[in-house]
Formats: structure tokens, C-alpha cells, sequence
């Protein structure tokens, strides 16, 4: 693992759900009261589903290849999309990583592409990062020494942020290994990294932030340890807002317990406090599971803070049910990463307990539960009852969803679709 990025699933589905900064709760978790402020309501608009690319199409600008799988997408607030995939031809399969805007594509980086390291080019990918300005940011495996780094990538030029075998910030050892990174709204730069001299000596992990002013190594809170070999990935970022855990952690549970503790603390903030009689279980408890910990980083230009958070998969969700609302059904767990508190609302890809295969869009919005998309609104997917067919859940903060699935029809077509919201 040692050289290789690692991370690309969890730092993948990381668009903005909230500003977690602006909420205000107990000392512990100064972010939750107010999260879930603003209700939907169905009738505001119609809800979309459109197909942007598919695997097998034609790349363009690139005559004899076309698009493989897709993975690790990240959407702005201007709607580029950034993500991997694979560039194929009839010998060769070459990773990519490839920017969307639109319906036009340009290939990023490649593997083969001379890397802004000594002599080497760029092998294969962690997942892409990017801001509002369109600067993306992303690990590689480089085809020499140094063997990997992180990198950022402004108007087609390649620069790199940190490298295998460079001196790390705060360290004894240099830099070994990289997670994918986050980029902030300044262009600042987190990572988490291994250090270590590779020689069967034990490895140390940081968190790490660059800037145009250099490097330096961020801070863990206090009781906020990470074990031999454990390197920290992000599995959610809003703007200058990140959330992150340990690489040997269950990215799923992570999903899981993120949405939970901020739905059990918005719910719990509720004013006037709900009825009993007047709530609904939305999510059952999942007592066998492990609380995950997690690190929320805020970013205020060079001066980083850091919180940690730790989940509980014991405690359930409730809903609220409004006067004539349709009965909460419970929901089967997150199926995808939180998506976005778009306006105020956090929106998960999810199932009904009593009809897995029927995934939709929902929204807990002040307490409640509310479906935003329908069967015939996700027509243009495949999805295989039971299986997980929505992955690396993005935003762009407002209306609109991006996400990869199976594509309907088509056997073992993997697409990107977006979907515009009420």
C-alpha cells in the first residue's frame, strides 16, 4: 500500500450537505441545531433524471477510445463534474481522471502524462477534489521515485503539493504515502499521509495542509488517535468543510452514523419539541455495529480547527409526521453517501424497509422524512433490488444531484446521471 493513493470511494462522494460551522449545538457538536431548516414540498417543481455519460461512448478528442466504469465524482456549485474513469482502446486501458462541463469533457491527467516530479509520469489515481474555481486537486501513483504525491491541477497545469520521500511538517520520517486530498475555497489543500523511511520501521500518520505559503502539519484533537498504519480519508467535504476517518473504517457505516448524529441532534433541537404521538421511526438502530470516529477539520485560510465526532449506531432516527402527512416509512439505511443540505435540506439515497429495490431521493427537512424522487423519476437507472446501485452521491450545494449507477436497458453499463431537484 506503501506509494499508492488509497481513499477514492470515500473522497469521491464528499459535495456539500451543510455549512456545519454556521450550527450551533451543545460544546461537543457545535454544528447541529438548524441543520434541517426548510420543507419540501413535491409540488414546487418537477424532479428530473437525465443521463450525462455512459461507459462505452466515444472520449472525446480522443479518436479509438472510450469511457470504461466511473468512479470518485465530485460536482461544484458552477455544476462541473470531476471524476475517474478509464480510457479504452482495443490494447490499452489508461486511468484518467476527466472534468465535465456540461456535456463537454477534457481529460485532466493520464496515466503516461509527464508528472511535475523528477522524471516520472503519473500511473494511476485517487479520487479528484474540486472547488468552486474549477481547481482539482487528486493523489497519483507516480511510474518512478518519488512513488506518489498529491497534486493540483489550474487551467491544464499540473503542480505538485507533496511528494513520496519529501520532508514532512511535524514528522521524523518523510512522506510515504498519500489518502485523497480536499481542496478548499482559497485553494488551500488537506491530505491525510503516512510517514515512515519504508524499511520495516513503524509508520506515523498526520493530517496535513498545504498552502502557497508551504506546508504544515494540522493538529489532532486531543483522544483522537490513530493506529499503526491508519492514514485518515475524507468522506465528505462542504466547501471549506471536511469530514474524515480512519482508511481501515467502513466508508458505508461511516455514511450511516454521519447522517444519523446530525438527524438524532436536529431533531432532538426541534422547537416546540415534537409530539411523541405525532413521530415515527425512520431509521432502526443498528446495535451491532461499531461506533466509527470521525474528524471534522474547518478550514479558516492557513488556521485549520479540528473537532472530533464519533458516531452512534444504537440510537434511531425519528421523523415528525405533519398534520395530513402520509405515514413515515421506515428507511433501510443509507444507501449512498449524504448528498447535500440543499437550501437547508440533507438529502440521502435511500429505500423503504418494506421495498428495498424501490430507491429513491429523500429528505429529512426539520424533522421530517419526505420521498423527492419516484420510481419513474429514476427510470433511466438500473436498480437491483438489494443491491447497492447509487454510488459516489455529489452536489452542487442547491438543486442538483450527480451520482454513478447502472444503466438501464444495457447490461454492464455504468453511467453518470444527474438530477435536477424541487
Amino acid at each position: 500500500m506503501a506509494g499508492h493513493p488509497i481513499g477514492a470511494q470515500a473522497a469521491a462522494r464528499i459535495r456539500p450537505f451543510c455549512k456545519l460551522s454556521r450550527l450551533a449545538g451543545g460544546r461537543a457538536w457545535p454544528l447541529v441545531a438548524g441543520l434541517l431548516l426548510i420543507s419540501v414540498s413535491r409540488g414546487m417543481a418537477q424532479t428530473s433524471t437525465r443521463l450525462l455519460v455512459a461507459s462505452g461512448e466515444t472520449v472525446p478528442d480522443h479518436p479509438g477510445f472510450v469511457f470504461g466504469p466511473f468512479s470518485g465524482l465530485v460536482m461544484n456549485a458552477r455544476q462541473q463534474i470531476a471524476f475517474l474513469t478509464t480510457l479504452e482502446s482495443a490494447r490499452l486501458q489508461t486511468p484518467a481522471i476527466v472534468r465535465s462541463v456540461g456535456v463537454t469533457f477534457s481529460v485532466v491527467a493520464f496515466r503516461g502524462l509527464v508528472a511535475p516530479a523528477a522524471d516520472t509520469v503519473f500511473e494511476s489515481f485517487g479520487a479528484p477534489s474540486m472547488n468552486d474555481n474549477g481547481t482539482i486537486a487528486f493523489s497519483a501513483a507516480l511510474g518512478a521515485a518519488p512513488s506518489s504525491g498529491i497534486f493540483s491541477v489550474t487551467q491544464g497545469k499540473p503542480v505538485a503539493v507533496a511528494l513520496a520521500g519529501q520532508s514532512a511538517p511535524g514528522a521524523v520520517a518523510p512522506f510515504q504515502a498519500f489518502s485523497s486530498p480536499v481542496i478548499g475555497s482559497s485553494g488551500a489543500i488537506l491530505f491525510g499521509a503516512l510517514t515512515g523511511s519504508g524499511s520495516g520501521s513503524p509508520s506515523a500518520s498526520g493530517l496535513y495542509l498545504w498552502t502557497p505559503q508551504g506546508l504544515q502539519s494540522v493538529p489532532l484533537p486531543a483522544g483522537f488517535a490513530l493506529g499503526p498504519g491508519e492514514m485518515l480519508q475524507p468522506i465528505f467535504q462542504s466547501e471549506d468543510e471536511s469530514v474524515w476517518i480512519p482508511n481501515d473504517v467502513s466508508v458505508a457505516a461511516a455514511d450511516d452514523q454521519l447522517f444519523r448524529a446530525l438527524a438524532i441532534r436536529s431533531f432532538q433541537s426541534l422547537t416546540p419539541p415534537p409530539n411523541p404521538a405525532s413521530t415515527a421511526l425512520a431509521l432502526a438502530p443498528l446495535p451491532q455495529e461499531k461506533p466509527v470516529p470521525m474528524l471534522l477539520v474547518i478550514l479558516h485560510g492557513t488556521q485549520p480547527q479540528t473537532m472530533a465526532l464519533e458516531g452512534d449506531p444504537t440510537q434511531p432516527v425519528m421523523a415528525r409526521l405533519g398534520a395530513g402527512a402520509p405515514p413515515v416509512l421506515p428507511l433501510v439505511g443509507v444507501e449512498s453517501a449524504v448528498a447535500g443540505a440543499l437550501e437547508g435540506r440533507v438529502v440521502i439515497a435511500s429505500a423503504a424497509a418494506s421495498n428495498p429495490g424501490d430507491l429513491a431521493f429523500y429528505c429529512y427537512c426539520n424533522g421530517a422524512v419526505e420521498g423527492l424522487t419516484t420510481s419513474a423519476d429514476l427510470a433511466p437507472v438500473a436498480i437491483q433490488p438489494g443491491g447497492r446501485g447509487i454510488h459516489f452521491l455529489t452536489s452542487d450545494g442547491s438543486h442538483t444531484l450527480a451520482f454513478t449507477a447502472p444503466l438501464a436497458g444495457q447490461a454492464n453499463t455504468n453511467a453518470i446521471f444527474v438530477t435536477s431537484l424541487p
